[in-house]
């Protein structure tokens, strides 16, 4: 009963957080009444519920901001529940000590560039902490607000175009000619429908696993996986067609594995149906993508660029061209190749490993290969992302850990 009295405190405080941010759009100061009402949630719910309401906010970064503030006002939340987290109950010494290590190595590789270095340092901690106040009744509960708050950010991102006050964080639409026709490539509230692909995988993989280990409804899981998998096919995305089959090619797995052949039989029949129908446009025109010779998209040469500088030199090869570097071209569209570039092949190995030794920690079962679908998933889309910094990436990581943390012999 105090489980259920404290996730109704933080689906209130999402509420009210939520509608500030919206009213916002048209009258900009109340972004400070939202952040002043998540930070006092941050410093009096317990650590559990303010990482629910962390989860539900994530898909918010881009507009949860204060005009002239760079930095999304979510980030600077995250620094209050970790400094409370820190009081009420201590970080082991050895992650933090690992983490102090990989930042003094990049802090060495920056001039000017001085908000890297503290985005990386909370994105370390705030995954961290949230290890170290996990239970398995707040597994479903995480799902249910990252769910729900990318939902509903998506609902708001169908106005993009028309709410004078939501327009004005972006740049380009995501216009682009498919098969012939000019559509537009969904992205909810994200800037790039790349990034909302993965936002979106991360939800799919986590409501897979749910479902089968969890104890998660399958009424309401299968209403989730249509609604996501409808979302995800309109950013046209080549790599999220690309997961989304994986990601049903690990349902059918799963539920093999678990002896629910007649389930695994029913789905592929529904997915064989749908993927014939005629109806489905979309994913004709999504399909199309994958025709003639340019899959990457352009990213082929944006890469041999890159690579030309960095192997231009040895010292950039192994350390990097500093944080501060500019652009060559344009952005890397590619987050191994944006860390080297940056840091070195010494900066992405630390910074590979400082994410994934968080991720392997404290886990009470034996980790399995089928653990690692989402972090796997996650690293495989970056290939043509960016990411170094992205505020999304510790979610997508608590998601793959949760993940890591189930015990597939477990009958849920």
């Amino acid at each position: 009963m105090v489980q259920q009295r404290n996730s109704k405190t933080a689906s209130f405080i999402c509420f009210l957080v939520l509608i500030s941010i919206v009213g916002s759009l048209w009258f900009k100061p109340l972004v400070l009444v939202a952040f002043t009402i998540h930070c006092f949630s941050a410093v009096f719910l317990k650590p559990k519920d303010s990482f629910l309401v962390l989860m539900f906010l994530m898909s918010f970064a881009i507009v949860y901001k204060f005009p002239g503030i760079p930095t999304s006002l979510l980030t600077i939340a995250e620094v209050v529940l970790v400094c409370g987290i820190l009081v009420k109950k201590s970080i082991k010494v050895h992650f933090v000590l690992m983490i102090m290590f990989i930042c003094l190595y990049f802090l060495c590789r920056m001039n000017t560039e001085y908000i890297a270095i503290p985005k990386l340092i909370i994105g370390y901690l705030i995954l961290t902490s949230f290890i170290q106040i996990y239970d398995d009744e707040l597994g479903t509960k995480v799902i249910d607000f990252y769910s729900v708050g990318l939902i509903l950010s998506s609902l708001l991102g169908i106005f993009k175009e028309v709410i004078p006050g939501l327009n004005t964080f972006y740049k380009d639409m995501n216009y682009e000619f498919i098969d012939g026709v000019e559509m537009i490539r969904f992205s909810g509230i994200f800037n790039d429908p790349n990034f909302f692909s993965v936002a979106v995988i991360a939800a799919i993989v986590s409501i897979i696993y749910a479902k089968r280990y969890l104890r998660y409804s399958n009424i309401k899981s299968y209403i989730l996986l249509t609604v996501f998998s409808a979302l995800g096919l309109f950013t046209y995305s080549k790599s999220f067609i690309i997961m989304l089959a994986a990601a049903l090619l690990l349902e059918i797995i799963i539920n093999w594995n678990t002896q629910n052949k007649l389930q695994t039989i029913v789905e592929l029949f529904i997915i064989v149906i749908l993927i014939t129908s005629g109806s489905l446009a979309v994913l004709d025109r999504l399909l199309s993508r994958f025709e003639g010779t340019e899959l990457l998209t352009g990213r082929e040469s944006i890469w041999n660029a890159y690579w030309e500088v960095i192997e231009s030199k040895s010292r950039y090869w192994w350390f990097g061209l500093g944080l501060d570097a500019p652009y060559v071209i344009k952005s890397s569209h590619n987050l191994y190749i944006e860390v080297i570039y940056y840091s070195g092949v010494v900066g992405l190995v630390l910074y590979v490993l400082g994410w994934l030794r968080i991720v392997l920690s404290e886990h009470k079962n034996k980790i399995r290969l089928l653990n690692f679908s989402l972090v796997a998933m996650v690293f495989a889309m970056h290939i043509f992302l960016c990411g170094f910094l992205d505020f999304a990436l510790p979610f997508y990581m608590m998601l793959s850990w949760m993940i890591m943390n189930i015990d597939l012999k477990s009958k849920g």
